[in-house]
């Protein structure tokens, strides 16, 4: 359930969060159903004056040819949008838009968030939040904490009203460096969910607190740096893993274009570690060379046993990896690292 407070806090605080004014064009292809562009493109259009362009669907081949016929000046993206427009072919004009200034999340590592400001011209804005709770995490104005995602968002005149803290497993709260589940508190959480009071009493506390269910490390300066989806944490070998890290170290390889990692059944006990590769263009995959790579960055119990190459990788209407849809059997063609066998 969410409150009319919550959306009129969310357009109140976006122009604030994102430098929007009447002067500007906000760009999304975020459907509607989805938080992000009600609360923040439509509303934050709505009370700062912005036009606001709505795209019927998110394109990467159209999408810079649409920012200039449309005039944008920003754009909301979400999931692997900014990482599937870098991986269309370059063009000279790519950084030739009236665009200057994108928000999205979770943050790109500095060196690729860099390399997208050049090519497309423009500036990164890093935040976080969920339908849950519009007022999450954002870098503040004038700072670059790369590879965050900021401090908690505040209301530009209402001041303080949102409280973040991280947890351990047995609900105490954490210092700075270590790593537990974050926690908002603020006017906009959602009541709950409908008909659900027992999911509900599990996500918010008695004194307001929402479970976030995503594991962060605070850091020294107030920022906060995300680690994995509580649920998407993997166990292998008696140790916790987090599947992005994994699915970072593997980009970073020149063969890969994108990496989805999952848990696969074991015939032992817990977890077995499964890759799924999406080739650059005009790569060719060898996993023996992967591994080797993925082993350089890893300690030895995150690196995927099994590996299997793939056209693409299933999605959500937002853009993020279906991981859901990625089989977890054994299936033609996966290279077993172990047997070294197909």
């Amino acid at each position: 359930m969410q409150t009319h407070r919550a959306y009129a806090m969310a357009g109140e605080g976006f122009p604030y969060w994102m430098e929007l004014t009447a002067a500007d064009r906000m760009m999304t292809s975020l459907p509607l159903f989805h938080i992000n562009a009600p609360a923040y493109s439509m509303m934050g259009s709505l009370a700062c004056g912005a036009g606001l362009i709505l795209l019927p669907r998110f394109s990467a081949s159209t999408f810079l040819d649409s920012a200039r016929r449309h005039g944008a000046t920003e754009f909301n993206a979400i999931g692997a949008m900014l990482e599937i427009l870098m991986r269309q072919p370059v063009r000279p004009g790519d950084a030739d838009t009236p665009l200057r200034l994108c928000y999205t999340g979770p943050a790109p590592a500095r060196e690729r968030q860099e390399e997208m400001e050049r090519r497309l011209g423009l500036r990164i804005v890093v935040g976080y939040a969920m339908s849950e709770s519009p007022y999450g995490l954002i870098w503040p104005h004038g700072t670059r904490p790369y590879g965050t995602l900021g401090m908690p968002r505040q209301h530009p005149a209402l001041g303080v009203v949102n409280e973040a803290m991280v947890i351990g497993p047995e609900g105490e709260a954490l210092p700075p460096g270590e790593t537990g589940e974050l926690l908002l508190r603020n006017p906009v959480i959602t009541p709950g969910y409908w008909g659900m009071p027992g999911e509900t009493a599990e996500a918010i506390t008695s004194d307001g607190w929402l479970h976030t269910g995503d594991l962060v490390t605070s850091n020294d300066d107030g920022t906060y740096t995300f680690v994995a989806r509580k649920k998407e944490v993997l166990r292998r070998r008696g140790e916790n893993l987090s599947p992005a890290e994994v699915e970072e170290a593997l980009v970073s390889h020149p063969s890969v274009q994108e990496a989805a990692v999952v848990g696969v059944p074991s015939e032992l006990s817990e977890e077995e570690i499964k890759a799924f590769v999406v080739p650059a263009p005009g790569a060719d995959l060898d996993f023996g060379v992967l591994r080797a790579h993925a082993a350089a960055l890893l300690t030895s119990y995150k690196v995927p046993r099994y590996w299997q190459a793939v056209d693409d990788l299933p999605r959500t209407p937002t853009a993020r990896v279906a991981k859901h849809k990625l089989p977890r059997d054994h299936s033609p063609g996966e290279w077993d690292a172990e047997t070294d066998s197909r």
